[in-house]
Parts: C-alpha cells; structure tokens; sequence
C-alpha cells in the first residue's frame, strides 16, 4: 500500500495564495467574484491576499506579463523601423527631385523634411495650452477630495 503523502499548513497557505492570485489577475474581477471561482470563502481571500505569498505571486505575475509586452512592443516596433528602412531610399530620391522643382514652396518643404530629420537641426514647435485644458477635471468639490484624501492617508 502506498502511503499517502500530506502537505503542511505552510504550503496549504501558499497554494491558496497562488490559486488566488492567479484568479486576481488573469480574471481582474470582483474579489469575491474570484474568491468563489477558487472556492475560497471571502473571508478567508481576504486573509489570503494579505499574506507574503500573496503578494508576492501577485508581483511575479506582474512583471511577467510586463516583459511579455515589452517583448511584443519591441518586436513591433523593430518590424516597423524595418519596413520603414525600406521606404527611405525612395523618399531621399523624391525629396532630392523636389529640391530641384522650380516652385520655390515644393523644394522649400523638401528642405524642411530634411533638416528635420537630420537631427543637427530639428524643427522647433511651440505649444500653447487654454485654462480648460491646464485643468481638464474642472472644479473638485471639496467633499470628493476629502473623500479621497480619506483614501490616502
């Protein structure tokens, strides 16, 4: 007969924590809504995610599916830097035939394209910004951010 092999408490804790977590973040639900999906009572989920074990799974699955996305950004990006690559020969030679175009405006912009581009001397924009859009959240009444500063401290 083989014996049966039982975990400790310790790794009972860990292993609803890494249940939980996991539930917490892939599903991104309502706490007792993932709580019941692993079949934790909520008050023990609430226990549960004030625990290391918690936390710190939380914390690996973060960063996780961070570098997935950078990873995925970067390729993507790479993939346009590459294909853009492609385009520049044709471009320079458009904009060299506009640079002698006898319209002054056409080789104008051409010449602007270009200097913009070179980074030696880069176009210089200014931006000016209205009153609503210093504070695009308008007037706070003082209730929600007492309230929210509730929340803060």
């Amino acid at each position: 007969m083989r014996k049966r092999k039982t975990i400790s408490e310790r790794q009972a804790a860990r292993i609803q924590a890494y249940k939980l977590a996991s539930a917490d973040f892939f599903y991104a639900m309502d706490p007792n809504t993932t709580a019941d999906l692993v079949g934790m009572e909520t008050s023990i989920a609430s226990r549960v995610r004030t625990t290391k074990f918690y936390k710190d799974h939380i914390c690996r699955l973060e960063m996780e599916h961070r570098r997935k996305i950078e990873s995925k950004m970067n390729e993507d990006a790479e993939k346009l830097r590459a294909s853009l690559s492609t385009m520049v020969p044709k471009a320079l030679e458009v904009l060299n035939k506009s640079l002698a175009d006898p319209e002054g405006q056409t080789a104008l912009r051409a010449a602007q394209e270009i200097l913009d581009r070179d980074g030696r001397m880069p176009k210089v924009s200014r931006i000016q910004t209205t009153q609503e859009q210093q504070n695009p959240l308008g007037e706070v009444d003082k209730k929600t951010i007492d309230e929210f500063k509730g929340y803060v401290q």
